[in-house]
């Protein structure tokens, strides 16, 4: 395990309850997500995670793991990391934790488990990893998955466009657009009068024009498109 893991999970954790409670939600540690526990509901978890042996101690939990329930919202979060050296064996174990929680919740909450992955710092430049986030968030098995690729020195905004991914994004805090018509040939309108040397009172002239084309032909239209640019119609 990485030993920088833990700061990277306080870090990101801390963002995730200020985050909950703007919404008016409490994050509670969940202990009994991080048990082992027994077999209770493995065989789902088998199914969907083929074995190589037929042992099922050759399955692992992550060594670093932490889970939460935001209430009262019925949303459960686990979050772990994944290995530098070695990435799919740390996701499979992340996979198998998972499918064991989903097989011991209860139906209504088995729809709003979530898993938070963090990957090693400096995997944000590196296109393997862009790859393995890609690969493990579209991953349908046991639950919705997001992936954090920190930078060497991770800094707070990392962290806020990580969770604006998540079922934490806050789109009040993103700019706000004005208004605009939703016909396009208005909203072509107001471009042109903004980029050309058209104004907007001659392209509105102009589309009039071309969408009239089967009058008096071609050439009287060329000429009529000619004469609002002259300011003679």
């Amino acid at each position: 395990m990485d030993n920088r893991l833990p700061a990277l999970a306080d870090a990101l954790e801390t963002e995730l309850r200020g985050r909950a409670g703007r919404y008016g939600w409490s994050t509670v540690t969940s202990p009994e997500a991080l048990l082992e526990g027994n077999d209770l509901g493995i065989d789902s978890v088998l199914h969907a995670l083929p074995l190589q042996s037929s042992n099922t101690c050759d399955e692992e939990l992550p060594t670093f793991r932490r889970a939460f329930d935001l209430q009262p919202a019925s949303l459960s979060l686990l979050l772990c990391g994944l290995d530098g050296d070695h990435p799919d064996r740390s996701y499979r174990a992340a996979l198998w934790w998972a499918g064991l929680v989903r097989s011991r919740s209860t139906p209504i909450k088995r729809a709003d488990l979530h898993l938070f992955l963090i990957a090693p710092p400096g995997s944000d430049q590196q296109v393997i990893w862009k790859g393995r986030r890609s690969r493990f968030e579209t991953d349908e098995r046991f639950c919705r998955k997001f992936v954090w690729l920190p930078s060497r020195e991770p800094k707070a905004w990392e962290i806020d466009a990580f969770l604006d991914r998540t079922f934490l994004a806050e789109p009040w805090n993103s700019q706000s657009a004005e208004p605009r018509s939703l016909d396009p040939l208005e909203r072509l309108v107001d471009d042109i009068g903004v980029d050309s040397s058209l104004t907007s009172d001659e392209a509105r002239r102009w589309i009039a024009r071309l969408g009239a084309a089967h009058e008096n032909g071609f050439q009287q239209m060329a000429e009529d498109l000619v004469a609002i640019l002259e300011g003679k119609r």
